[in-house]
């Protein structure tokens, strides 16, 4: 940058030198060059601090953004960041023909762990389950806080098997997992909710998946906590193992 003034200067330089020298028109020529040279260490200052200020602005843009898709508590994903992710992976799984599953996870006797020890100790074990979850998920996956003591996660490409076993793996991850408050052990368990979409089930959309993963939390909260219901999607049925929830969702 400023190549071609710097090289106007240098002509300038050598004229004055060669052919002005000892005339009148010395001085008046070599003040304005003096002058011309001033303003282009200006100018280049200016970029300098241009560029600087750039790359803050960029800096700030990016730290603002994280900060609007992150839940300040756990550093997943939040509710509507998760959301847009969510619709655009439904829309690619309906477009390349490809199942996609999603787990609904709620802190079982939440309340009671607030009541007992606390707040603190209430959030130390919300950011437990959610380095649980981080750990747990692929790097194609998606996890977020989706409101209180509930997490949600999304599983693209994913068949009702492979739910089944990342869902298992979380669930037993946290159950092994142990806070300890004043000496003591704070045991903490999860119940999961699984559903899978696949791209023919044109009745689908995002909204029926997350109603259908609460159809099946609601029945591993009903069936004891601390356990994994699926509820049964198209490709389901016959192939996996796995409980079902057989309450209808509405």
């Amino acid at each position: 940058m400023y190549q071609k003034e710097e090289e106007s200067i240098e002509r300038a330089e050598e004229y004055l030198t060669s052919e002005l020298a000892g005339t009148e028109a010395e001085a008046p020529f070599a003040a304005l060059l003096d002058v011309a040279r001033k303003l282009l260490r200006q100018s280049r200052r200016l970029v300098t601090m241009g560029d600087r200020m750039q790359g803050q602005l960029s800096s700030l843009n990016d730290e603002l953004t994280h900060m609007a898709r992150t839940d300040a508590l756990t550093g997943l994903d939040n509710r509507r960041h998760f959301m847009d992710v969510a619709r655009k992976e439904f829309s690619r799984a309906r477009r390349t023909d490809t199942p996609l599953s999603l787990l609904l996870l709620d802190a079982d006797h939440f309340k009671s762990i607030n009541d007992t020890w606390g707040h603190d100790v209430g959030d130390k074990v919300l950011r437990e389950i959610a380095e649980v979850l981080k750990s747990s998920i692929r790097a194609h996956d998606t996890a977020a806080r989706f409101g209180g003591e509930e997490f949600v996660v999304l599983l693209p490409e994913t068949g009702c098997r492979e739910a089944a076993i990342i869902s298992e793996r979380i669930r037993a991850s946290v159950e092994r997992r142990l806070l300890t408050v004043d000496g003591r052990n704070v045991q903490v368990t999860l119940s999961v909710g699984s559903t899978t979409a696949s791209s023919w089930d044109s009745e689908m959309d995002i909204e029926v998946i997350l109603k259908r993963a609460d159809v099946a939390l609601y029945a591993a909260k009903k069936n004891g906590r601390n356990r994994v219901e699926r509820y049964p999607g198209p490709e389901c049925g016959s192939v996996c193992s796995s409980p079902v929830a057989v309450r209808p969702c509405h």
